[in-house]
């Protein structure tokens, strides 16, 4: 059993870091695959004293039962480990608070698990259950696929109370009609089953949710980024220089937006620098005619002996070019949405009106950038999103995309758990259960053996009686037995 599932549970939780089709995949698919026909060899070998007798799948009953609760395992577990991520990463509670917000699920299950435990003691029903518990189950998943950012933590406590109640009907009724379809003998091992079987579900819907969850999430992210309205306020704040070199958003910056901001505030620099040199060049070529025009004029009228023209040209072209250049330089950065500062031209990030003029020339470009990169940088930076923490206390400007995006990768997650619960909601339609056993295995197994030993006797009496022979107690009135003559 170890061979057979070890493997298939390592590859289903290490498979997105191998690769589905890598070697180590493919070679735990292999043990694992063995392992199964291994074990079920074993157990169909050993009979009755095997670890699961294969006699009890005969049970249509049992079968269907085992089907339902690895399925509701699945969603389950699934659900059980999302739901505080969740809450921790999207709408900022600690882990603390985050145990405390899935008390509604706990409390559905509690109020479930004992209204339904008292309604099948006082009528010996339960048939209805495992239909409404996977109804139940299935509703409170299609509340989650409606999850956003925006939606108040009420909202998720009714998709939690849901799937609570709907849980707290399952447990319980699908143990017992696996304890009813089979023989006092095999009770135990079909309650074992039942639990082993709703453990391995819970396993594999751990390692396959948080597998689709993570592997979605930078795709989805750099889908969320993409969006304008959110991609130009966050933009807008990571150029905002007090934003930006605030204490509480250097991990969001570090993380998301420093890579993407730096570039764009280089690139724009570079560009405004030859914007400097060109105007101070044509400042300098403007001044240089405009005085050397003037000097050759004073030449021509003879006020100025023509070889001293060249330095006073020289001299009148320094003493004028500094206010030339600061005129050119003050024209070019209103054209460029800029400032002059120490000289050139530069973005005053401070200013709104300069940021927002040059989020709104680069946000396009990024988002394309984005855009054309999700899908080749997605296995690439996975890794960098297994540290979430410094979302803690971040603008939420910064945090948005990606809060975004984990919410898409979460509602994936919350669509596939609804997939597997509405299979168990369909099978549950057609699950014929056996009337609830009235005694205990122990107490049938005695009653049965009373009922034997008496029919034995019974038996034994009659035959007895058809040699001519009193087998039971003499007492009087009895009649005696035949002489033999």
């Amino acid at each position: 059993m170890i061979l057979a599932l070890g493997p298939l549970l390592l590859v289903a939780e290490q498979g997105r870091t191998w690769g589905w089709g890598s070697a180590a995949s493919i070679s735990c698919y292999v043990i694992g695959a063995l392992g199964i026909a291994a074990f079920i060899v074993v157990e169909s070998l050993m009979k009755d004293d095997a670890i699961i007798p294969l006699k009890v799948f005969r049970s249509g009953t049992f079968s269907m039962a085992t089907v339902i609760g690895f399925l509701v395992g699945f969603a389950m577990f699934g659900a059980m480990l999302t739901l505080p991520l969740y809450v921790q990463i999207v709408l900022g509670l600690d882990p603390t608070q985050s145990g405390f917000a899935t008390l509604p699920l706990v409390g559905g299950l509690m109020i479930a698990s004992i209204a339904s435990g008292q309604i099948v003691a006082r009528t010996g029903k339960y048939r209805i259950f495992p239909v409404l518990g996977t109804a139940f189950t299935t509703i409170g998943y299609i509340v989650l696929t409606f999850m956003t950012i925006d939606k108040p933590l009420w909202f998720l406590f009714i998709a939690m109370f849901l799937i609570g109640l709907g849980l707290g009907q399952l447990m319980q009724s699908l143990t017992l009609a696996s304890q009813a379809s089979v023989g006092p003998r095999d009770m135990g091992v079909a309650t074992s089953a039942a639990t082993f079987f709703r453990q391995m579900g819970g396993t594999l819907g751990t390692a396959v949710l948080l597998s689709i969850l993570f592997a979605a999430l930078p795709t989805n992210i750099a889908g969320a980024m993409g969006n304008k309205a959110d991609l130009t306020s966050a933009l807008d704040a990571a150029l905002t220089p007090s934003v930006a070199g605030a204490p509480e958003n250097a991990g969001a910056m570090k993380a998301i937006w420093s890579p993407i901001v730096t570039p764009v505030r280089e690139q724009i620099q570079t560009g405004l620098d030859t914007g400097t040199q060109q105007a101070t060049a044509a400042a300098d070529q403007a001044v240089t005619q405009q005085v050397t025009a003037a000097v050759q004029q004073q030449v021509d009228a003879g006020a100025i002996p023509a070889a001293a023209a060249a330095t006073i040209i020289g001299q009148q072209v320094a003493a004028a070019r500094p206010q030339a250049e600061q005129q050119a330089l003050a024209a070019a950065a209103d054209q460029a949405h800029a400032s002059v500062i120490d000289g050139k031209l530069a973005v005053d990030w401070t200013d709104a009106a300069q940021r927002g003029y040059w989020v709104g020339q680069v946000e396009p470009k990024i988002a394309d950038k984005i855009t054309g990169s999700a899908g080749s940088s997605a296995s690439s930076s996975s890794g960098s999103i297994s540290d979430t923490s410094f979302l803690n206390g971040a603008d939420q400007r910064l945090t948005r995309p990606f809060l975004t995006g984990f919410n898409t990768s979460t509602v994936m997650v919350f669509w596939v758990g609804f997939a597997v619960i509405l299979l168990a909601f369909l099978l549950s339609l057609f699950f014929k259960v056996p009337p609830l056993r009235q005694r205990s295995a122990l107490q049938e197994q005695a009653d049965d053996h009373a009922a034997a030993s008496a029919q034995l006797e019974s038996e034994a009496g009659l035959a007895a009686a058809e040699a001519g022979s009193f087998t039971g107690p003499i007492s009087e009135g009895a009649p005696e037995p035949a002489r033999r003559r």
